[in-house]
């Protein structure tokens, strides 16, 4: 984990992410601020964060981290 100041901590994403993944990635009001225009499957939402590597040592790809605030009710670790 990695702490951000007061506001929380990020952390590699997790499994039980993937509800909460799938919601955000198919928000069609947030495509302006990402690459993707196109919704996305559950089942490829799950083989993405299956591949994960756990860690943040990466291999020059983009590394992908969730923000938990503490100020919120977050079931991050």
């Amino acid at each position: 984990m990695i702490t951000v100041n007061d506001l929380g901590y990020l952390r590699a994403p997790e499994p039980e992410d993937l509800q909460w993944l799938y919601g955000v990635e198919n928000d069609a009001t947030l495509w302006y601020l990402g690459i993707s225009k196109e919704p996305w499957s559950k089942a490829v939402l799950a083989d993405y964060l299956a591949a994960q590597p756990g860690n943040l040592q990466r291999d020059g790809r983009s590394i992908a981290l969730a923000l938990c605030l503490q100020r919120r009710n977050c079931r991050c670790r």
